[in-house]
């Protein structure tokens, strides 16, 4: 992965002007960082169209030290989420299957909810665009209590928001956090192996009560525990 000259364009000014005979400029020292991020390889072993690994490395420490990489993530992020907030809903959909889960729980007069740690300017603008706020009993967002997962205080805030004992609740998440919030909160927790998962997560290693392949396993996972 690497910026075009375009792309660094954006942030040059977030970056030190460099003076007179720098053999590097500003965009080979980012691509070279980006490098080293992707492959998680060694300074040492950066290909040699860089430029000297060492030089580079050297300009990139003292960056960091001086607070330039912070303040330039900082403001990639802002721009990331400002993209995002503008086009919250495009493009997304329910997962196959989940829609026609959702209708059965409330059939089944189940209370459901939503537990993310995402912010709440984000998360409730996406449920009220894509008109499914009002099927859920509750929504905790990231900044909704002064904990985030995988402590138990959002778990537990929603519940009580239910009003449902943690006891009676199942949380289904895609990430160990979610594990282990739902366990500290004394919830069950089953693990979406439909979800957002890498090459390197290991789900059925987090300890949760079940595995779901896809959304309508649930409703087969209620149906086998008798927690209907």
């Amino acid at each position: 992965m690497e910026i075009t000259p375009e792309q660094y364009a954006r942030i040059a000014a977030h970056l030190p002007t460099q003076r007179g005979n720098v053999s590097h400029e500003n965009l080979n020292v980012i691509n070279a960082i980006l490098f080293v991020a992707e492959n998680g390889c060694k300074w040492r072993a950066l290909p040699k169209r860089f430029g000297n690994w060492h030089t580079i490395y050297t300009r990139m420490n003292r960056w960091a030290k001086a607070g330039v990489l912070d303040r330039l993530f900082a403001e990639l992020q802002r721009r990331f989420l400002d993209i995002y907030r503008a086009d919250l809903a495009g493009g997304t959909r329910y997962f196959p299957g989940m829609e026609r889960v959702l209708d059965e729980l409330a059939k089944r007069g189940l209370r459901t909810g939503i537990v993310t740690n995402k912010a709440a300017w984000l998360t409730e603008p996406l449920l009220e665009q894509m008109a499914i706020r009002a099927r859920f009993d509750c929504v905790v967002s990231g900044d909704t209590v002064a904990e985030r997962k995988p402590h138990p205080l959002p778990m537990l805030h929603a519940a009580r928001l239910a009003g449902v004992d943690p006891e009676q609740c199942i949380y289904v998440g895609d990430a160990l956090r979610d594990v282990q919030a739902a366990h500290a909160a004394g919830m069950s927790a089953l693990v979406a192996l439909y979800g957002y998962l890498s090459a390197e997560d290991t789900p059925r290693a987090w300890g949760g009560e079940g595995h779901l392949a896809e959304p309508l396993d649930l409703l087969m996972w209620l149906d086998a525990s008798g927690r209907l």
